[in-house]
């Protein structure tokens, strides 16, 4: 064999290659070609082109991939720095800021409040200036502004102008009342009371004994008022809110308590009045002599020992209302009493 030479009984190194699986011999050298089986030499080159690619895209991607990565990380740290820094200072900027605006609150609502303090002094002022109607009035106006610029201070407004009420319109010392009409500022200080809007804190009103003869009280809130005693011969109150509202030996008479008409001029639907609100209302030892109750809304209201004299109740709902003991002469009241389990009368029930 060819493979078997030797050179002084030693087989050359590096000339030829150690035979394949089938005897053939390949030449020896980095530039030889390397003879490979048949099929064997298909799946290696198989095996290369397609393993080559991958590697070759590998290291292309990246190489080509991580430079901008490694920008996009950067920037978005810096980003992120960027903002916590920012953060860092605009916190207590937004404390100061808070703080400030609080304080300047604080400053504006004690300027708003001695303001209003000044005004209610100097309406107090006015509204006891006796030699001066004009000044008068603009007091009571100032209180009315002053409720509504702050609801808080609308109960003080009703006792201030009740109490002026009260006092100017005091009964002489034999306890007589002058049958005229009120003065413009009672009248104006009443308007303003009695025309407010209703809040949960206001004061009961109280005008107990006062002298309010042909008093115009039209449509006005007078719910859980305190009328006691009061003279309100010839008074106007349709369509006045009166629930609850005490009228014990008060002078009603000629008073015109009735609803559902019209307050000025007939069949002018622009002064058509509600039905007067007298629910639950007491007259209790009242003089309602020839008083005006039609169309009014009296369900458990008491007249008991009340002066109904020539009353005038058409169209009223008296249910459940209680007359006993009361003088019903001159009226169209048919009356039914009621009885206990004993028969004892407890109640006076008219239609």
């Amino acid at each position: 064999m060819t493979g078997g030479r030797h050179n002084g009984g030693r087989r050359r190194v590096g000339q030829y290659s150690r035979p394949n699986m089938r005897g053939i011999r390949r030449p020896a050298g980095p530039t030889a070609r390397r003879r490979v089986p048949a099929g064997l030499g298909r799946i290696r080159h198989r095996t290369r082109t397609r393993t080559r690619p991958r590697a070759a895209a590998a290291s292309s991607t990246s190489g080509t991939a991580a430079s901008p990565r490694r920008r996009f990380d950067l920037t978005q740290v810096l980003t992120l720095g960027a903002v916590l820094v920012s953060l860092v200072f605009a916190i207590p900027q937004a404390k100061n800021a808070e703080a400030t605006l609080k304080a300047t609150e604080a400053q504006a609502e004690n300027l708003r409040q001695q303001q209003l303090t000044d005004r209610f002094s100097k309406a107090i002022e006015q509204l006891g200036t006796r030699d001066n109607l004009d000044v008068r009035l603009g007091g009571i106006y100032a209180l009315e502004r002053i409720a509504r610029d702050s609801p808080d201070d609308q109960p003080a407004m009703v006792n201030v102008l009740t109490a002026f009420v009260r006092e100017t319109t005091k009964r002489d010392p034999q306890g007589r009342c002058p049958n005229q009409p009120p003065t413009v500022d009672v009248q104006a200080a009443l308007t303003v009371v009695t025309h407010r809007n209703p809040r949960d804190n206001d004061p009961r009103i109280d005008l107990s004994n006062v002298c309010l003869a042909q008093v115009d009280l039209k449509r006005a809130y007078l719910r859980y008022a305190y009328l006691a005693g009061a003279n309100l011969r010839g008074a106007d109150l349709r369509g006045a809110n009166l629930e609850t509202t005490s009228f014990d030996n008060a002078d009603l008479r000629g008073a015109y308590l009735q609803g559902g008409g019209y307050a000025d001029i007939a069949g002018d639907a622009r002064y058509a009045v509600a039905p007067t609100n007298l629910l639950a209302a007491s007259f209790r030892g009242a003089d309602l002599t020839g008083a005006y109750l039609g169309g009014a809304y009296l369900r458990n209201a008491f007249f008991n020992g009340a002066n109904l004299t020539g009353a005038h109740f058409t169209g009223a709902d008296l249910t459940v209302a209680d007359f006993t003991g009361a003088d019903l002469s001159g009226t169209s009241l048919t009356c039914t009493p009621a009885r206990d389990e004993t028969g004892v009368e407890f109640a006076l029930f008219c239609r």
